[in-house]
């Protein structure tokens, strides 16, 4: 999976009529280094014109919300329970990546967390994973950079496109299998893994995002003391994909529930819908513990039993039923693969009708100076003079002694014997007497 500066929203469009704040600093701006966002909203529409998001929220008077951090704000990509993920640029480099702004309640513990996480994950030298590379914490908020990649999310794909075929789906869990594979060499488990998790491109790549966020997630439950924390700390969605122990019991974090997970993603490519639907989340959870697990062939006609076979065991009720590890599951779904009618074409070419066409291009952009070159040369000039001035006068309270110009001169006396001052004197007087 190739990372690429491209964004799903960002039409090429360029405006450049939006009423951009005043850019000069406030009296007080003056004493700051850093340029105010109207400043650099004001660089950025000079250079390259503004995106339809940046201008609506300068229409909205917002310029705050296009620059956070060290980044600017180009385009919003979606919203979700972990957040808003953005596309943006780097001020200082003009690097694009992807930015999730995560929800108001995640606060310094979680930033914590993700940064280690965020540390952890950068053992794992692979592009099937959505890679972090910087967490950070401005207007009280919490956000992650990730590289960005093209593609577009399984769940978005079915929803557009309807169910994959059975050949299809099996592709996709195989390669997040070995996917996971090479997070757990790494010491990572996912075990918060969704069709929105997922990304496939035209040419059948796949890739894992927020790893970091999934670890976080994590150890928001565990933390959490009732059920009703428990399902308030949990997206929403997450229980259609969940393995129930993680929910009502004090497990450690292992590969069976992935695989878990995967079986009702397998489940929801194929039908195009959920494994197990309550009116509510607790209903929900309680299936996934009680009810029989639901048939392929009750949904879809004509699915082979050895799809069945397999799906029953990677979303058995206990771990100790399902695969073991990612190899068996991934070797039986390869057998599985192989069990059905073979392929008019190589399933690699299978994807494109994948959207990616929304991913217009985004150019790189060309670096912004975050410090104000004017003000840093005022600011040092100031201090220099400031510092001068405490310096002088730390040196003449700890000498004690007055500026040189204001000092009386010592003249030391010279003796002189008496019968010479005598003389002297009598000279002087002459010399002043007057005739």
């Amino acid at each position: 999976m190739t990372a690429v500066p491209q964004s799903p929203l960002v039409r090429g469009k360029r405006v450049k009529s939006a009423k951009i704040p005043s850019a000069i600093p406030s009296r007080f701006g003056m004493l700051t280094i850093l340029r105010s966002a109207a400043e650099i909203v004001r660089e950025i529409e000079l250079k390259h014109g503004l995106t339809a998001y940046q201008a609506e929220k300068l229409v909205e008077q917002n310029a705050e919300d296009i620059v956070f951090g060290p980044y600017v704000l180009q385009d919003q990509l979606g919203s979700g329970s972990c957040g808003t993920c953005f596309i943006a640029s780097r001020i200082a480099t003009g690097e694009i990546v992807s930015l999730r702004l995560l929800p108001n309640d995640y606060g310094k513990r979680e930033l914590a967390w993700i940064r280690s996480a965020l540390q952890a994950s950068k053992k794992i030298q692979s592009d099937r994973f959505q890679r972090p590379t910087e967490a950070g914490f401005d207007k009280g908020r919490c956000f992650v950079t990730s590289k960005l990649i093209v593609g577009e999310d399984l769940h978005r794909l079915v929803k557009r496109h309807g169910p994959l075929t059975i050949n299809q789906a099996l592709y996709c869990i195989a390669r997040v299998v070995e996917t996971l594979e090479i997070g757990l060499q790494a010491g990572l488990v996912h075990q918060e893994l969704r069709p929105s998790k997922i990304i496939v491109d035209r040419q059948g790549g796949l890739a894992i995002r927020d790893l970091a966020i999934a670890q976080v997630i994590q150890r928001r439950k565990r933390a959490a003391a009732d059920l009703h924390t428990l399902f308030r700390v949990t997206p929403r969605h997450h229980f259609n994909f969940i393995a129930p122990e993680l929910l009502l019991d004090d497990v450690e974090e292992n590969m069976s529930a992935d695989i878990y997970s995967l079986g009702c993603i397998l489940f929801f490519l194929i039908t195009g819908q959920a494994m197990y639907v309550g009116k509510d989340l607790l209903k929900t959870v309680s299936a996934h513990r009680e009810t029989e697990i639901p048939s392929l062939a009750s949904r879809i006609k004509g699915a082979p039993p050895i799809v069945d076979a397999c799906l029953s065991k990677m979303v058995a009720k206990l771990p100790k039923d399902r695969f073991q590890n990612y190899a068996q599951c991934h070797a039986a779904l390869r057998a599985v693969a192989k069990g059905l009618p073979k392929l008019t074409a190589p399933i690699e070419e299978q994807w494109k009708f994948v959207d990616d066409a929304v991913s217009a291009s985004v150019e790189r952009r060309n670096p912004i100076r975050r410090v104000s070159t004017p003000r840093l040369a005022f600011i040092s000039a100031l201090s220099t003079v400031l510092l001068g001035g405490v310096v002088g006068s730390a040196i003449i309270k700890s000498t004690g002694k007055k500026p040189a110009n204001d000092q009386k001169v010592d003249v030391p006396e010279v003796n002189v014997p008496e019968g010479e001052r005598a003389v002297q004197s009598v000279e002087s007087e002459d010399s002043f007497s007057i005739p």
